[in-house]
């Protein structure tokens, strides 16, 4: 006998041909869907979400992974192929799924967020250049400096010397 007061079975016409019992699964299949939702306080899994929202820009769950993956690993020298691997795509279709987002490559974007990294260890430590080198895993102080002027039109002495000056 269905539930009279319960609103969802009163939205549901009970056909004359439906199985024994039909609307009291369905009624307990919706109780467990609901209780395994609570359980889970009523999240998505990262790859059910449609887009994130990073630096104001909507991108798709792999892009969040690629870049997750790429500051987690910012101490690492990492290549194409690792972020491939690391969201089990080809390394041309990772390439073409993140050039969709942003512009110039992915080791570019890396190296970026490496600088801005090591702007801030400028600023906040005692770190000289060759330690942060060392530090974020650049082949050598030289090539660090030549992607730091790079991005920031400076090289690195003189970004401090910018910095300590208006302090």
């Amino acid at each position: 006998m269905a539930d009279k007061t319960n609103p969802l079975i009163q939205k549901m016409s009970k056909k004359e041909t439906a199985p024994f019992g039909s609307s009291q699964m369905t009624k307990n299949l919706l109780e467990m869907f609901l209780i395994m939702l609570s359980r889970n306080d009523f999240t998505t899994t990262k790859k059910a979400r449609r887009s994130y929202n990073i630096n104001g820009i909507d991108v798709p769950y792999h892009i969040k992974d690629i870049l997750d993956y790429m500051q987690n690993n910012i101490r690492n020298r990492i290549t194409v192929k690792d972020i491939a691997n690391h969201i089990h795509q080809s390394e041309s279709q990772t390439k073409k799924l993140f050039g969709d987002y942003y512009s110039g490559g992915l080791i570019k974007y890396f190296n970026s967020i490496k600088i801005k990294e090591a702007r801030r260890l400028i600023r906040d430590t005692k770190m000289n250049m060759t330690e942060i080198s060392d530090y974020l895993s650049f082949d050598n102080p030289q090539y660090f400096s030549k992607c730091f002027n790079k991005f920031t039109n400076m090289t690195p002495s003189q970004y401090k010397q910018s910095i300590v000056k208006k302090i």
